[in-house]
């Protein structure tokens, strides 16, 4: 949660840049978003799938249930405000950031496809 609200908040700064029409730097957003989306690549969203909602986690710890669902939640979330900002980074990248991006937003692609297994 606290990762996206990261995210908002560097999406946020760049909107207002864009909107006041001063010179945009997209190295910040571009920077937090490969952060996120390359370390989930590494086995992230995969790996809080298979240990806390495809396992027996819940059986072995059911009292945690109170934890895993705002978990799910956080994650979907997160989810929502990459693709935002993927969006902004497409809009606002220069040619030489392109290449970046496309690898982002195929990684992005693959995060979102193990996220909806859960």
């Amino acid at each position: 949660m606290d990762k996206t609200r990261d995210i908002r908040r560097v999406i946020s700064q760049t909107k207002e840049s864009i909107a006041l029409g001063v010179a945009v730097d997209i190295g910040p957003l571009s920077l937090i978003l490969n952060g996120v989306i390359d370390a989930a690549v590494q086995g992230g969203v995969k790996k809080y799938r298979e240990a806390f909602f495809e396992s027996d986690y819940l059986s072995s710890y059911p009292e945690d249930k109170i934890f895993v669902d705002p978990f799910h939640e956080a994650m979907q979330q997160q989810i929502q405000v990459l693709t935002k900002g993927l969006d902004l980074f497409d809009s606002h990248c220069t040619e030489q950031l392109r290449p970046l991006y496309l690898h982002q937003r195929e990684m992005f692609e693959k995060m979102q496809r193990e996220s909806k297994a859960t």
